[in-house]
């Protein structure tokens, strides 16, 4: 007996999604390849800078796949979702290459949050975290926590003092976290904006959205690195700029569409 082939998605919707955003699906492949190209040839690299704006990079590429994925089955509300948190790594990646000097303490938490992870699970289920590896964190965090702790004597639950918003503004990134990312989290948190706003076609904003955020993280990458074939630079340029002006031409196209009117000549 023949078994029916597993199929994840949905393949009617294939070829139409491809066709109605086929310039810019070719303009991310193109991109991805790029920056596939720059993460691979700052891998070796060991700086902490280099290797930590390299996973970042990495985390959007992989998210830009998984868009494509989502917007080629029509799913564009999930696919926004994922776009608002490549908005944060964007911003992150910006925000830590601007400011090398606090790549330690975006490292470093992590001893923090292992930690608290540790201290929960022991909490709802004591004896389930073994001793040797409990100590070891314990040491860890003994070691660090001052680092994180305000002035009164708290330990904080992030990284930074400062807000994702507030880096967003400290690197011109703010109109991006208006827009992109706060929609996004509309869509995320599924408050009564969140609901209404399923209903929307999210398709192309969540391929911009996307597509920007992976490019910013591979730049700041990029900029960090100082070791990357110039080429790689000039193809990540072009990349972005050929992503701004397929993009205009949705936009315009789009726009046209909804209002019923031709196109100026």
């Amino acid at each position: 007996m023949n078994e029916m082939p597993a199929v994840f998605g949905f393949p009617d919707l294939w070829s139409k999604s491809y066709s109605d955003h086929e310039h810019f699906y070719q303009v991310i492949a193109r991109s991805s390849d790029v920056a596939a190209e720059i993460i691979t040839s700052t891998a070796a690299d060991k700086r902490e800078a280099v290797s930590t704006l390299g996973s970042l990079a990495s985390v959007n590429l992989g998210s830009m796949q998984d868009i494509v994925i989502l917007v080629g089955n029509r799913r564009g509300a999930g696919a926004m979702k994922l776009a608002r948190s490549m908005v944060e790594v964007a911003i992150t990646a910006l925000y830590l290459e601007r400011n090398p000097a606090e790549v330690g303490m975006f490292l470093d938490f992590a001893h923090v949050f292992s930690w608290n992870c540790l201290q929960q699970s022991e909490n709802d289920n004591p004896g389930s975290v073994a001793p040797q590896l409990r100590a070891q964190a314990e040491i860890e965090y003994n070691r660090l926590k001052s680092r994180f702790t305000n002035s009164k004597g708290k330990v904080r639950n992030t990284w930074s003092t400062k807000t994702i918003r507030e880096m967003a503004e400290e690197v011109g990134f703010l109109e991006h976290y208006k827009t992109a990312y706060k929609l996004g989290s509309d869509l995320l948190h599924a408050g009564v904006a969140g609901l209404i706003s399923h209903e929307l076609d999210w398709d192309l904003e969540a391929l911009v959205t996307g597509h920007g955020s992976m490019l910013q993280a591979v730049s700041s990458l990029y900029n960090v690195s100082k070791l990357v074939p110039a080429e790689l630079g000039r193809k990540l340029e072009a990349q972005s700029k050929e992503g701004n002006e397929v993009r205009q031409q949705y936009v315009e196209k789009r726009d046209r569409d909804r209002s019923g009117r031709p196109s100026a000549k």
